[in-house]
């Protein structure tokens, strides 16, 4: 059946199939989706068999794929095609928090890949944010939209500190942005650390 799905290229239609019957043997079902490119299908694939980190690679470089194109839209004042594109990189940042937190174990070295992987998806938006420095567009119009996906990536920035901080701590945080991420601004980090440190007693140590 997913077989025939993917010759029809009816490739919404896979994921649903699989969630509603999971006694397709998964590993001939993975290779099918990922000879189509059927991302979300070959992400929940990965994950039903346990192997987080490829799900999150897959996520991640779908997610660098669409921040390509639309930065491309942008220079080429393509904002419908932009619209769709938004839509469709508030979801893939959905899918990469929710494969970072179920992948979240108790052992050592499953909280080291934890952490990681959550770095992973950090480190994304941080290299796309200097990336939209140097976009160079003439169209007015355009660098409005320009400025307004650069405000976004840095609300990404935020909602992804608040969520790492139930799973690596906010000490890690701190620790690990300081030292792999020096390229985060006080303007962007401090607010977000002022949020998360309350709750340790820690405020004034940031006034």
């Amino acid at each position: 059946h997913i077989d025939l799905l993917c010759k029809l290229k009816q490739y919404n239609k896979i994921l649903p199939c699989l969630k509603e019957n999971q006694s397709y043997p998964y590993e001939e079902c993975l290779k099918k989706c990922l000879d189509h490119k059927v991302t979300d299908a070959s992400i929940f694939l990965y994950q039903s068999m346990g192997n987080e980190q490829a799900a999150l690679n897959l996520a991640i470089r779908e997610l660098k794929e669409i921040l390509d194109k639309i930065i491309e839209c942008l220079k080429n004042n393509d904002i419908n095609e932009y619209e769709k594109l938004i839509t469709e990189h508030g979801k893939i940042i959905t899918e990469c928090i929710n494969i970072c937190e179920n992948s979240n174990e108790s052992s050592e070295e499953k909280e080291n890949e934890n952490e990681k992987m959550w770095f992973d998806v950090l480190q994304i938006f941080y290299d796309y944010r200097n990336t939209i420095k140097s976009v160079v567009i003439d169209n007015s119009n355009s660098k409005v939209y320009l400025n307004e996906f650069s405000q976004q990536i840095s609300k990404d920035i935020e909602e992804l500190f608040e969520k790492m901080y139930a799973y690596t701590g906010i000490k890690k945080i701190i620790a690990r942005v300081s030292e792999v991420n020096k390229q985060a601004s006080s303007k962007e980090l401090k607010p977000v650390l002022r949020n998360l440190l309350k709750g340790y007693g820690y405020l004034n140590t940031i006034s």
